[in-house]
């Protein structure tokens, strides 16, 4: 992913008021997106979306409202040719004639990507095209009561019943991992190869029924927050380079085998041929190294193994909707959980890969005898017979090891099967520490990554909430 063309963002809807002995104001941005992107050079902060406004007053005194979907900081970085046909939903009462209402669609199709460039020479491309068709309505009545609503809103500005089908806002904030070089250790930037955030529908509503004071709702229809990691993207490559460098050492475990049983009954100078049989270890883990993988405590974030991409499910690691006040999406609440949900998807398919390739050796047979040699005066003599497999030895199932020609043994036969398993599991004791040393970056380097890089490059905020000296309430 290119990061030249890659930015930064946030969001989060809400209301404004005002009180005053003439009117009462209310106005309610609609997901005010608020985008902090940190680097060497300074922070930015933008507002996406617009907002929807209420006021009332007394019978008689002017009551307003309005809804505009795209509006904020982020129109003074903007040329303004390119926004020239966004416009708001806005009615205005004196309270002398009835209930004023504007209602009407915008369609953001034509806008496409627009770039903007925030303090510090940070890209943001925004795709304001995906957003589609959204909803902006505005009525203020006589008595001082108002309405305004922005986003999927339809009749009477009510969000989600028969508004238009408003899309999705993507943003890429690769351009901001870029720009920590120099305030974050570089292999903390260069782990993080690439960051996007996409947050569904938007929608937001305030109202007023004079005299009472002025309430809002909110909703965004899921959020998706996906980050591209460089030890991810090599993980499966370098798994299935550790086990292999291990095969050898399997495939030649036989001459291990004869030497540890001999050593086991070296009272009776025996001489052991035994075979083990071979299997492939990359072939018995292939399967886990493909697909998705996630963890059950954190069932919001899946990595893909095959392209290195963190896919985190805002909604279903934080809630998007019915947040307190200024809940910041990427803060102290959420990246621990994400932290851990990828060191613990990784530490699953770990032990996945041990039993995978635990379940292969097991499966291998063991097959042979153990002889006294011959000597000038006395012939071979047979001393056991061994038809067996790796798996039953590890399960103390001797049966498959017979003592032949009325031989007494110096030792029991669960001797001779731990001679056998020594050095077969040696083999599979060096694959369990070479798979844990290839995902040991997860936790020492990915993991303090995400927890420096996210927040350094966006800040996520939903439910804003503020109040100005003179009574402004925003949302």
């Amino acid at each position: 992913m290119d990061r030249a063309n890659q930015g930064a963002s946030g969001a989060s809807p809400g209301r404004t008021a005002t009180r005053s002995r003439s009117a009462l104001w209310t106005r309610s941005r609609i997901g005010r997106a608020s985008v902090k992107t940190a680097a060497a050079v300074g922070a930015a902060s933008l507002s996406l979306f617009g907002g929807v406004t209420a006021a009332n007053a007394a019978p008689g005194d002017l009551s307003n409202a309005s809804g505009t979907f795209v509006g904020g900081s982020i129109l003074s970085l903007v040329d303004l040719d390119d926004l020239a046909q966004i416009q708001g939903a806005v009615a205005t009462n004196a309270g002398s004639v009835p209930t004023v209402t504007d209602q009407n669609t915008l369609d953001l199709t034509a806008l496409g990507v627009i770039n903007v460039t925030v303090p510090g020479g940070i890209q943001v491309p925004i795709d304001f095209g995906s957003l589609g068709v959204v909803g902006q309505y505005a009525s203020a009545d006589p008595d001082g009561s108002s309405v305004g609503a922005s986003g999927a809103v339809g009749d009477g500005g009510v969000i989600g019943t028969g508004g238009p089908a408003t899309g999705p806002l993507s943003i890429s904030l690769g351009g901001a991992v870029d720009s920590l070089a120099g305030s974050l250790a570089a292999e903390l930037v260069d782990e993080i190869a690439a960051v996007d955030l996409t947050l569904g529908a938007v929608s937001a509503r305030a109202s007023q029924d004079a005299p009472d004071d002025a309430t809002s709702s909110y909703t965004i229809a899921g959020g998706q927050l996906v980050v591209e990691s460089a030890t991810l993207s090599t993980l499966t490559a370098e798994l299935n380079t550790a086990v292999a460098g291990l095969q050898n050492s399997l495939d030649g475990v036989d001459g291990l085998v004869d030497t540890a049983v001999g050593s086991a009954l070296g009272l009776l100078g025996v001489q052991a041929n035994l075979q083990v049989g071979t299997t492939s270890l990359t072939d018995a883990i292939s399967g886990l190294l493909t697909g998705q993988i996630t963890s059950e405590d954190y069932p919001g974030v899946v990595i893909d193994l095959g392209t290195g991409e963190i896919t985190v499910d805002l909604d279903e690691i934080a809630g998007l909707n019915g947040l307190p006040a200024g809940t910041e999406l990427l803060g102290s609440q959420t990246l621990p959980d994400i932290q851990a949900a990828v060191v613990d998807a990784v530490s699953g398919l770990t032990d996945r890969i041990d039993t995978a390739v635990l379940n292969a050796v097991r499966g291998l047979s063991v097959l042979g005898g153990v002889v006294i040699p011959p000597t000038l005066i006395t012939p071979q003599i047979p001393v056991l017979s061994v038809n067996t497999t790796i798996g039953q030895l590890l399960d103390g199932n001797t049966s498959g090891i017979q003592v032949l020609g009325g031989i007494t043994l110096p030792v029991g036969l669960g001797v001779v099967a731990g001679a056998i398993l020594a050095p077969v599991q040696t083999v599979i004791g060096n694959v369990g520490a070479a798979v844990d040393t290839t995902v040991t970056p997860v936790t020492t380097l990915l993991s303090p990554a995400l927890g420096a890089v996210l927040p350094g490059v966006a800040s996520v905020t939903v439910n804003n909430q503020s109040t100005t000296a003179d009574g402004v309430f925003s949302i």
